[in-house]
């Protein structure tokens, strides 16, 4: 590594020894080190080497071409120029008289060597800060301040000038904190006024752009003789950009605005330069507007539903219009029924269909229910949802009011409303209602009690005939058969077209016990139902609770055991006894201990309006007693009677009784109502009963 040093100092200064040789050898003078460009502010001192090599000659020095001499406190030399040191002190150094091109000379060693010496000329530039920059637009000069205003998509070419400065100073260009590259380089030129400063300028071309609207545009000129830190002077501009308006919207509602609760305020914001005009519109109509508001906001309080619609926000300026931006203005309110029906009555066949359409406005759109209303305290029955309301198959029972609720949810909450009622009005046969499940199939007494028989129906047009048979013997509605026998009028429910038929017996025997039939006519059909009336000697019903009390404990116990021994098995057999339907009678009253599971229907449809329910014939078994057996058989269905006869024949064997197409056979010994009366010493007990299907 040093041997490699060694040869390449060595390569390097053989020049240099070998021409100091060579002039000492000979005798020849040369310039060790020339005079170079330099720079003072005005004041201070300036020293240009000159160092001659093997000098015999004397040292002088020019400044632009015309020697100078030397000056205490002004031109002094450095150091000693006999031993070759030329150097030169220029003092306290002015532009008017120290700035220029200087040169250091050696006269020849002597006449016949002609080896003077002349260095190139060296600069020594007394420095003056030029003058603050200025910016000139489309030749016009900008103050500091002002704007350079340019359209959207233009090149803005701007010139920057820098007079009277010694040397030129550098010139830069920003916008904002970016710094302009320029496309041609600055040009500096001596001033012809004083031609020992310059004129600098510097052209910049910006494209104007809307992101670059009020934004600064400096020109900076950096100068070693600015008396700041940074040694520069800059000029400031603002950049005017104008370009077309563009807009946006603010205060958009996001939730749901309320009618009459809530207040709309958009404001249309508009980015333009210059700045625009707004105009809010309002659409009517596909291509059809009219002006809705002038300037930035859009206000509505309260708002209502007529203020629905979509709105569109223009902007415009010299420089053009903004595309327009529209808004959805929606105005939530609670439903209104504007129409129910199609009318406020509405007459439908028994058994036909009936239809009610319910029109709201609401926003957002309604949701519909429908509900069957009462006028004796019910609670309103919903039948229905949609705008249509269908009913197929009506009866009676469907007859009245209805009403229609349409509702709609805006901010969470529910809003609801209810129409005025429209009446449904059934017309056709006679129609004995079913039982409920808390009304009687048999009433029960006991003998010397009265009695009360009752059947509700209901008929439009109202029956003409309502009439109670037994035996032979019919019994019209409002008539009296003496001395037991009552049948009230017709008393009105409250339920429309609907009433109750009742036939009351002061007192019983026992020959009252049998089927009695109430016939319903009107002119457009008929219909019948019978009731059954037991009639029970005082002091049965004693015995009958206890024996049946006992036998289910009894049972009870027994099941429990055997279940306890043999857990794994099941305790009762299933289907080997049918469950029956027992009746128990009390001594002093009609009431009734029935299964529901078991009811016998017992209505006979003669009506012209429907065709007869087929059922299957029930099968009636024999079933043991505590007291004794009743035998019970099955009809043969040959010989069914489908239809209840509105008059019986007095041949009728008196051990068989008809209730509604299933006959019932009774042994004459065991079926006391069929004999004549007689009191026994053991008054028998009976256990009606109807097998589960």
């Amino acid at each position: 590594m040093l041997q490699e040093f060694m040869i390449a100092f060595i390569t390097r200064e053989i020049p240099f020894i070998v021409t100091l040789l060579l002039a000492v050898c000979h005798g020849i003078q040369q310039f060790e080190e020339t005079p170079q460009y330099t720079e003072v502010n005005p004041g201070q001192d300036a020293k240009l080497v000159c160092r001659v090599l093997g000098k015999r000659g004397q040292c002088i020095w020019q400044k632009d071409q015309k020697p100078i001499g030397m000056h205490l406190k002004k031109y002094e030399w450095v150091g000693s120029p006999d031993i070759g040191d030329c150097s030169l002190w220029v003092r306290s150094a002015t532009l008017e008289f120290d700035d220029g091109l200087w040169q250091c000379q050696v006269t020849a060693s002597d006449f016949t060597t002609q080896d003077a010496l002349a260095s190139e000329p060296a600069r020594l530039v007394v420095r003056v800060s030029p003058q603050r920059p200025q910016i000139e637009y489309a030749d016009r000069l900008i103050l500091p301040g002002s704007n350079v205003t340019a359209r959207a998509g233009e090149i803005a070419t701007l010139t920057c000038r820098a007079r009277y400065g010694n040397p030129s100073p550098l010139i830069k260009w920003y916008v904002g904190e970016t710094e302009m590259r320029t496309l041609r380089p600055q040009v500096n030129s001596t001033e012809i006024d004083n031609p020992r400063t310059w004129a600098t300028y510097s052209v910049c071309e910006i494209l104007a752009e809307r992101s670059r609207y009020g934004q600064p545009i400096r020109c900076v000129a950096i100068h070693p003789a600015y008396a700041n830190p940074t040694m520069s002077s800059s000029t400031e501009v603002r950049f005017d950009v104008r370009y077309a308006p563009e807009t946006r919207l603010v205060g958009v509602p996001t939730g749901q605005l309320e009618e009459g609760r809530d207040q709309l305020e958009i404001r249309c914001l508009a980015d333009a330069n210059p700045p625009a005009s707004i105009l809010w519109r309002k659409t009517k109509s596909p291509g059809v507007t009219e002006v809705a508001s002038i300037g930035e906001t859009l206000m509505f309080s309260p708002i209502y539903r007529n203020h629905a619609a979509v709105y569109l926000c223009e902007a415009s300026n010299i420089e053009g219009e903004s595309s327009p931006v529209s808004v959805q203005v929606s105005v939530n309110y609670p439903p209104t029924i504007s129409a129910v029906g199609p009318d406020r009555l509405t007459t439908a066949l028994l058994y036909s269909g009936a239809s009610f359409e319910c029109h709201a406005d609401a926003m957002p759109p309604a949701e519909y229910r429908w509900a069957q209303i009462f006028t004796d305290g019910r609670m309103p029955l919903e039948c229905g949802t949609g705008q249509r309301l269908i009913l197929t198959n009506v009866t009676y029972e469907q007859q009245g009011q209805y009403i229609c609720l349409a509702s709609n949810k805006i901010n969470g909450n529910v809003r609801e409303v209810k129409s005025d009622p429209v009446s449904l009005q059934v017309v056709g046969a006679p129609r004995v209602v079913k039982p409920t499940i808390t009304e009687k199939f048999v009433v029960v007494t006991t003998e010397g009690n009265p009695a009360r028989l009752e059947i509700r129906l209901c008929s439009d047009p109202k029956p003409r005939l309502v009439a109670w048979e037994w035996g032979s013997t019919r019994l019209h509605a409002g008539e009296v058969l003496e001395p037991r026998y009552r049948a009230l009028d017709l008393e009105p429910l409250a339920s429309e077209d609907c009433y109750i038929a009742i036939l009351e017996l002061t007192s019983t025997v026992k020959e009252d016990q049998r089927l009695y039939h109430v016939i319903v006519e009107n002119d457009r059909g008929s219909d019948r139902r019978a009731l059954m009336l037991k009639v029970d000697e005082p002091g049965q019903i004693p015995l009958v609770i206890g024996a049946v009390a006992g036998f289910t404990v009894l049972s009870v116990l027994i099941m429990g055991f055997v279940c306890f021994l043999r857990s794994d098995r099941c305790c009762v057999a299933r289907n080997t006894v049918p469950a029956l339907q027992q009746v128990h009678c009390t001594k002093a009253s009609n009431a009734m201990i029935e299964d529901p599971r078991l009811a016998v229907d017992t209505m006979d449809r003669t009506s012209q309006q429907f065709v007869p329910e087929k059922r299957a014939n029930h099968v009636l078994k024999p079933v043991p007693s505590q007291q004794y057996q009743q035998e019970c058989y099955q009809h043969d269905p040959q010989h069914q009677q489908q239809h209840y006869q509105r008059h019986h024949h007095h041949g009728q064997p008196h051990g068989q009784y008809t209730l509604q197409g299933e006959q019932l056979f009774l042994k004459p010994d065991r079926l006391a109502t069929l004999k004549p009366h007689y009191k026994s010493e053991k008054p028998p007990q009976y256990t009606t009963f109807k097998p589960n299907n």
